[in-house]
């Protein structure tokens, strides 16, 4: 099916990172991007609002709206 160049998709992105007290924590992400490289900056760029580091990204999938 055929999208508009400004339609955004859901991504669920999923991962883990370390908070500030050092302990490993697990995240999910709902983000709406265009694409799943969009959607990854995204995620982290939450991440590191929350002050997380390390943070690594392990699943990105498309998710209806």
């Amino acid at each position: 099916f055929a999208q508009g160049a400004h339609m955004l998709n859901y991504f669920r992105v999923a991962g883990c990172a370390t908070a500030r007290s050092g302990e490993l924590v697990e995240f999910v992400y709902i983000v709406d991007a265009h694409s799943t490289i969009s959607a990854k900056a995204e995620a982290l760029n939450q991440a590191r609002n929350e002050r997380l580091s390390n943070i690594q990204i392990n699943r990105i999938r498309e998710v209806a709206a």
